[in-house]
């Protein structure tokens, strides 16, 4: 019991861990919407947040779906208040009504404070009650802990909107050929020739990693953040997936292949991989060394002071499993090159519908 509990003050005693238990007060949640409702953290760190309030038996999760739902358990909060704080109860209960009551007789009454945006009802394009519950919770969420988000617009005329516009353009502008001559700086990037003969874990069987190219010259690997053993994959490598599909073909025509790859068994890869209707390649690295060598996998004696080796530099990092991207480029004698890797917030670039939601006032 008392070991227990001492994982219950340890979960408590983090301020963050606190507001996910106070998200989860409005109802079950999908693990996506408690990441999003965090967006000033790395997903990652969210997530392990949520790992320590697991172990703790503040939260329970289930599989619904494609998503993994989880909700407040207040049991072990039960055990502490009914060790430290039940026998108490009847003689400060009545402490506090008297105070009240005295309270209530001196005070005036005043009108009702109108409620903030987010308190009130929200109504979506949705049939699901739940996920209407689930955004409004989101919303309240951001209140307090996305100040800098809340939408406060400076209302002004046509003319001086137009100008700030223009402001803005220019530095739009700037930013594209920027962002143009680092594009070029990439592909100028010098090459490391891939030495290994990877063998990973196809569906149909094994398949080296000069396989993966198909008939193109170029292979762009996504790094699934997704280990033995795991019941599904990382939420935000999801989210990604969700945009592979469609431009496979789009890729293929530009000399491109495109693969992904985890550390999961090819079973539990292919299970997930029905189970989220994805039907991009997706091949296992599970017995040999690719996650290692591209630092997107950790063993134990990968950590050095609590730190791994990850997007180039020694950080903390709650999983053994990381995301990343890797390209390749294989020549006419079929021998094999690295030519670019990213991790981390580099990968926002894959994510088509986070440059939607920057244009919206409220955005991410």
């Amino acid at each position: 019991m008392a070991e227990d509990l001492d994982a219950v003050w340890k979960a408590l005693s983090d301020p963050t861990r606190r507001a996910i238990l106070d998200l989860l007060r409005q109802g079950p949640l999908t693990t996506t919407v408690i990441v999003e409702a965090f967006p000033q953290l790395s997903r990652f760190g969210v997530m392990k947040h949520m790992e320590v309030l697991r172990e703790a038996g503040l939260i329970d999760t289930r599989e619904e779906g494609r998503q993994r739902v989880n909700s407040l358990n207040v049991v072990p909060i039960r055990q502490i208040y009914e060790r430290w704080v039940g026998r108490f109860e009847e003689l400060w209960s009545s402490h506090l009504l008297r105070i009240k009551e005295a309270a209530e007789d001196d005070a005036a009454p005043a009108a009702p404070a109108p409620p903030s945006q987010t308190q009130r009802q929200i109504i979506h394009p949705c049939t699901d009650a739940r996920e209407s519950r689930v955004r409004t919770a989101n919303l309240q969420l951001r209140e307090e802990h996305m100040t800098a988000t809340d939408v406060k617009p400076k209302v002004v005329s046509s003319d001086t909107w137009l100008e700030a516009r223009k402001a803005l353009l220019a530095e739009e502008r700037a930013f594209t050929h920027r962002r143009d001559e680092l594009s070029r700086k990439r592909r100028e990037l010098p090459w490391v020739k891939v030495k290994k003969d990877y063998v990973f874990d196809g569906p149909k069987g094994k398949v080296r990693l000069a396989d993966l190219f198909g008939s193109n010259s170029q292979l762009i690997v996504y790094h699934f953040m997704f280990g033995p053993g795991w019941r599904e994959g990382c939420p935000s490598c999801s989210f990604i997936a969700d945009h592979l599909g469609p431009m496979l073909i789009h890729l293929a025509a530009r000399d491109i292949s495109l693969a992904v790859v985890a550390r999961a068994t090819i079973g539990e890869i292919e299970a997930f991989q029905k189970r989220m209707g994805w039907t991009f390649p997706w091949v296992s690295s599970f017995g040999n060394g690719f996650n290692q060598d591209y630092n997107v996998s950790f063993t134990q004696e990968d950590r050095v002071d609590g730190k791994v080796y990850y997007n180039y530099g020694p950080m903390q990092f709650p999983s053994d499993e990381a995301p990343g991207a890797s390209v390749f480029y294989k020549d006419a004698n079929g021998e094999i090159f690295h030519t670019y890797s990213t991790y981390a917030r580099g990968l926002d670039i894959l994510l088509g519908a986070y440059n939607f939601i920057d244009m919206t006032p409220k955005g991410r």
